[in-house]
């Protein structure tokens, strides 16, 4: 098991590796999600916590949870440059041929509260 921050970029490789596998099932660790594939990888994701007053430093991660009710395959991760921020996309192929896009923002506005993901991909034993 490891454990990474991850921004951006820094991401991608390790999650265009899953590139065919299907969400099967979504758990939760604490309020992070972590998304589990059919061979056996975990995703989990935490974001950073920023302002208690404002948006500033609050990354997200907004994915669908019907994705384990239906046949489904990931197909594409890419980055898409934002006004002063930047997205991570996970685009998933559902089974009735929709592409629907897991959504991210990596939360630094201005900076001052930081920003980005916590990334941990571990085994899992079904």
């Amino acid at each position: 098991m490891s454990t990474e921050f991850c921004d951006g970029a820094d991401i991608v490789p390790i999650l265009k590796s899953l590139i065919g596998q299907k969400i099967v099932k979504i758990e939760y660790v604490g309020d992070s999600p972590s998304l589990i594939t059919d061979q056996g990888v975990g995703i989990t994701v935490t974001t950073n916590e920023g302002c208690g007053g404002c948006s500033n430093g609050w990354s997200t991660f907004e994915f669908f949870d019907d994705l384990v009710d239906s046949e489904n395959a990931i197909v594409d991760v890419g980055i898409e440059d934002g006004e002063g921020s930047e997205s991570l996309t996970i685009s998933i192929f559902k089974e009735n041929g929709n592409v629907s896009k897991i959504l991210t923002d990596d939360g630094y506005g201005n900076g001052y509260y930081g920003g980005g993901f916590t990334v941990e991909i571990s085994n899992v034993r079904r």
